[in-house]
């Protein structure tokens, strides 16, 4: 549904620029330098906060890591964090999406039987949820753009994560990492933002999708209006 939205407000005539949203999932929008509807790029790369949120409550009783701070003291578990970045979701090119029905229990278990293998304790073991994160939605961006990333803008709750965001700015070294906030539009914000433009654009009678995020045979307009 954001896609639109961000080829609306944030196109740039001179810049490369990917639209990141670290909600429970992590997804991104690509707008390449003066680029049309046709060019927009958007998918879900994989888990944002959802793993992270659910492993700090069951192992610290907390509903999130604060600042990350409890991740930002752990040590990356390589050989971990190497077989789940195999997964097969990570290999399947766009369009794309995902949610808890795959990066939920299950997939939690699994990071729990992992951390049994290589002896990671509860620390380490959040530290590499967290590198997850962000080595798969870098590995994204390099798999799947076509073109380098001048600037990322960044929106949703992982952006107060600030471990998470070291870590992107650390897998992505020529790309400026900024929190949507620095354009206008508050990072808390964004999706509700979002839904009053394409409010607005069904009223208008514009087209409310992007087909090369959803994989549409044609551009519409979305949405119903009940007097």
């Amino acid at each position: 549904m954001v896609p639109i939205f961000d080829f609306i407000v944030f196109r740039s005539e001179n810049k490369n620029r990917v639209l990141l949203n670290i909600g429970g999932i992590a997804n991104i929008t690509s707008l390449p330098k003066s680029c049309t509807i046709k060019d927009v790029v958007a998918f879900d790369t994989g888990p944002g906060n959802m793993l992270i949120d659910a492993y700090c409550k069951n192992h610290f009783s907390m509903d999130f890591d604060k600042d990350g701070d409890i991740a930002g003291g752990g040590t990356i578990c390589d050989e971990m964090l190497h077989e789940l970045l195999a997964d097969n979701y990570f290999q399947i090119p766009p369009p794309k999406s995902t949610g808890r029905e795959y990066f939920g229990e299950k997939f939690l278990h699994r990071i729990g039987s992992l951390a049994e293998k290589y002896h990671t304790n509860e620390r380490d073991t959040l530290a590499t949820i967290t590198a997850l994160t962000s080595k798969s939605i870098a590995v994204s961006i390099q798999r799947f753009l076509a073109c380098p990333v001048d600037e990322m803008i960044v929106s949703g709750g992982g952006v107060s994560n600030k471990t998470l965001l070291r870590e992107l700015k650390n897998e992505l070294p020529q790309s400026r990492v900024l929190p949507s906030d620095d354009f206008g539009i508050p990072a808390d914000a964004k999706e509700a933002i979002c839904f009053a433009v394409l409010a607005n654009e069904t009223i208008s009678g514009g087209f409310g999708n992007c087909p090369g995020a959803t994989g549409a045979e044609k551009a519409t307009v979305l949405g119903k209006i009940c007097l």
